[in-house]
């Protein structure tokens, strides 16, 4: 049940680090 909220927090996460340049 958790599997899909850690998912989606590792895909905003990945957003983030697209955004934030370094």
């Amino acid at each position: 049940m958790a599997a899909r909220h850690f998912s989606l927090l590792l895909l905003a996460l990945l957003i983030l680090y697209d955004l934030i340049p370094g």
